[in-house]
């Protein structure tokens, strides 16, 4: 039997994770002054756990309805944020990339990230393209997993699971912005290389 979440002494009976925030409704039958419902939006690193926007009342209509609105709030947020990225974002499959296996190293390759890890609105090609830059993971025949990776469209340093990977990728099979981004990454290794020698 799945353990119950609480927050405060508040049962979570609903949550709801889109984009980079959790909604959820929680229940305290024994809460005082009979403010049994809570709502709250939830965030999480993986290190803590923050609770924002907590709201309490004793109306269930009125708490589920903040608990809804909060829900589409986001979803426009993302929608938003999906709808500025104009280039193709069809989720790359195995057969737009080369498998890889546990005897293989990834690192300085471009790798591919199976889709199906991230959420559902974020399952497109411009988070699964990166340079796989190091990590344990990214070594052949490695007791570790994880791999330090450059994300390609937006330049960010991300983390994966060596079993996250999809395969890798040649640079002529490349979308044009991965091309680009690819040699942005580069040229920027390049130059801290040097700075590093000069000093």
């Amino acid at each position: 039997m799945s353990e119950k979440r609480m927050v405060e002494g508040y049962e979570i009976t609903q949550a709801f994770e889109i984009g980079k925030t959790e909604i959820i409704l929680g229940e305290n039958p024994n809460a005082p002054d009979n403010m049994i419902y809570l709502v709250a939006s939830c965030e999480n690193n993986g290190i803590f756990t923050r609770y924002n926007d907590v709201l309490i009342g004793d109306d269930f209509a009125e708490l589920a309805k903040i608990f809804a609105e909060r829900i589409a709030s986001e979803a426009d947020r993302v929608m938003e944020e999906n709808s500025k990225i104009s280039i193709d974002k069809t989720p790359l499959t195995a057969e737009n990339c080369d498998s890889v296996s546990y005897n293989d190293s990834i690192k300085d390759n471009v790798v591919v990230i199976k889709a199906e890890i991230f959420k559902p609105e974020y399952r497109m090609s411009v988070n699964q393209i990166c340079l796989c830059t190091g990590g344990f993971g990214s070594s052949a025949n490695s007791r570790g997993t994880a791999c330090f990776c450059t994300n390609l469209y937006t330049g960010e340093s991300v983390q994966f699971k060596r079993q996250d990977v999809l395969g890798t990728i040649e640079k002529d099979k490349l979308p044009d912005w991965a091309k680009e981004g690819l040699e942005k990454v580069l040229k920027e290794r390049a130059d801290r290389r040097k700075e590093r020698d000069a000093r």
